[in-house]
């Protein structure tokens, strides 16, 4: 009897791994072949305006075109990667249309200089990419949430080039704290081949070497501790003004046209007094650079 029941579970347990690896492999392929499309895409459009700096003064435009392309494809509630997290969470309906609409805002933003990250576009597309396939294959909540966890993996793995950092990102961002064992292996094969199929492409990821000799001191340890505290604070800060200020426009533009032509003024008196300093990912990138190639100095 223990016999029969041990064979009839490692049957149940090869065939659960077979069928997610089979759904990896054509999530890989298909998010690897959108997240290297989408790499393509940014860096393109970002080169474009670092060499037609006067693309900035469109930026109203491009704020009231992507406020027009949500209202066209139905998206009223201004999509954001809390979208994705709470689908996995409360089994919340993802829009299929969220992945073709954050792909071109977010092209869009950085062809006029909008000062946006990837990470949350990625996790954005990938999630509803996945939430796609799942409807296909009438995919129950349990599996929808790992086809999601999939997804997001392949798209950031294909967008950044970090294959094991995309699983695992994907898999805690979910739930701060709570990881899910189960979505291990899926997850990681997904976000390898997209990392591969994105490599066809001739996305290469992004590399940063340092110009500092590193040597992991007592005195030096002190001095990442302290720098550790400064950025937690910094990023509190900038939580609080993002949902702040949220907030705040939301209730004195109620518009969202209005509004993103305001907060696109706002961009753009910056960018008079601080130049490109606020103007897309790319900057963002190089002030923290910045800041922790210079960090060492300030403490010697």
């Amino acid at each position: 009897m223990y016999v029969k029941q041990f064979f009839m579970d490692l049957k149940f347990n090869i065939c659960f791994v077979l069928k997610w690896v089979l759904i990896a492999l054509f999530l890989g392929i298909t998010c690897g072949v959108v997240g290297a499309l989408f790499h393509i895409s940014i860096d393109y459009v970002t080169e474009f305006r670092l060499f037609h700096s006067w693309m900035v003064w469109g930026l109203p435009i491009g704020g009231l075109c992507i406020v027009y392309l949500y209202r066209l494809v139905h998206l009223t509630n201004e999509p954001g990667t809390n979208t994705i997290i709470q689908s996995v969470r409360q089994q919340d309906h993802v829009p299929v249309l969220l992945a073709p609409a954050i792909f071109l805002a977010t092209v869009i933003t950085h062809l006029f200089g909008g000062s946006s990250g990837r990470e949350g576009a990625a996790l954005q597309i990938g999630g509803s990419l996945a939430t796609s396939f799942g409807k296909l294959i009438h995919a129950d909540q349990r599996e929808m949430s790992m086809l999601i966890m999939c997804g997001m993996s392949a798209v950031f793995s294909a967008l950044f080039g970090t294959p094991l950092t995309a699983t695992l990102f994907s898999m805690e961002v979910v739930s701060v704290g709570v990881f899910y064992y189960a979505a291990l292996v899926p997850c990681l094969c997904s976000s390898l081949i997209s990392f591969g199929i994105a490599q066809c492409f001739g996305c290469q990821p992004t590399f940063y070497a340092l110009s500092i000799p590193f040597q992991l001191t007592p005195l030096f340890a002190f001095q990442l501790v302290i720098f550790a505290l400064l950025i937690a604070t910094v990023s509190i800060l900038f939580v609080l003004m993002m949902h702040y200020s949220h907030k705040w426009f939301h209730y004195y533009f109620d518009n969202p046209y209005l509004r993103v032509v305001v907060g696109s003024g706002f961009l753009m008196i910056l960018v008079l007094f601080f130049h490109n300093r606020y103007l897309g990912a790319v900057w963002m990138l190089l002030s923290l650079l910045y800041m922790i190639r210079f960090y060492p100095m300030t403490f010697s």
